[in-house]
């Protein structure tokens, strides 16, 4: 059977086949890597961050970020409590060789189609050349999925280390209030150890004042001493001439001068 451009109609069914074929399996790969998200976030574990890993004993898997998000280890599907879990690298090999191979796939058609378009445009290739196109939309739409989710993570990190940011500012608020009470204390306790500095200043002035009164009294003191000293030996010498000039007995010689000082003495005190 011909087309009106002479051409023979096999390749197209050929191509038609192939569409067919790419995209029953890019369906197949499709549904293959929905079923491996993760049941608490519903993103498609691929490495690094979301790697798969196995929950024991129950068998249950799940992505890395979330077990690493959560503290409370009780799996989300069935509620046992797990002791340790591993890593899932069947799963990871999987689901790593699926991403390469669409890309592959999606730099392969580009290639093809771009070659069709060259060699090709005398044909009409109208019905393959839609197929090959759903097929190819497919793929984009696998990819477009892929970096959606990249840019969700991406953003959900953004999130993440704001709202960290938020709190190191909410602390640093904190801190920097801590500080200024601090300087503010102490300021305080430098005017108090000033205000100290000069009561105990002043005391020593006190101190050094009453010293001064206590060296005065005991000066006093000693000068008292002396005089009452010769005082006690005016009387005695006194009383000797008292009781001689009682009995008949001769009076002593008094020496000239000794009653001017007695008496000297006496006024003095």
């Amino acid at each position: 059977m011909k087309d009106r451009s002479g051409g023979s109609n096999d390749g197209g069914s050929i191509d038609d086949k192939r569409t067919v074929d790419v995209d029953a399996e890019a369906k197949s790969s499709d549904q293959e890597i929905k079923s491996h998200r993760c049941p608490c976030c519903m993103e498609v574990m691929v490495m690094p961050k979301r790697a798969p890993n196995i929950l024991m004993p129950c068998g249950h898997v799940f992505c890395n970020q979330c077990l690493n998000a959560r503290d409370d280890p009780k799996c989300r599907t069935c509620g046992e409590r797990w002791r340790h879990r591993v890593p899932n690298h069947k799963l990871q090999t999987s689901i790593q060789a699926y991403v390469d191979a669409t890309e592959m796939a999606l730099k392969g058609f580009e290639d093809s189609v771009l070659w069709k378009d060259s060699n090709h445009h005398h044909q009409n290739t109208r019905g393959a050349a839609s197929s090959s196109y759903e097929a190819a939309l497919a793929r984009v739409h696998v990819r477009c999925e892929q970096l959606r989710e990249r840019m969700m993570e991406s953003e959900k990190d953004a999130e993440a280390a704001l709202e960290r940011e938020n709190v190191a500012a909410k602390n640093l608020e904190v801190r920097v209030c801590d500080e200024d009470n601090v300087r503010v204390r102490l300021a305080e306790v430098k005017r108090e150890l000033d205000d100290a500095r000069r009561a105990v200043e002043a005391q020593r002035d006190v101190v050094n004042a009453i010293r001064g009164e206590v060296r005065e009294h005991r000066s006093r003191g000693r000068l008292a001493n002396e005089t009452l000293s010769g005082l006690e030996a005016e009387r005695g010498r006194l009383s000797a001439m008292a009781e001689g000039s009682k009995d008949g007995r001769p009076k002593p010689k008094m020496f000239s001068g000794m009653h001017i000082a007695s008496t000297s003495s006496i006024g003095i005190s």
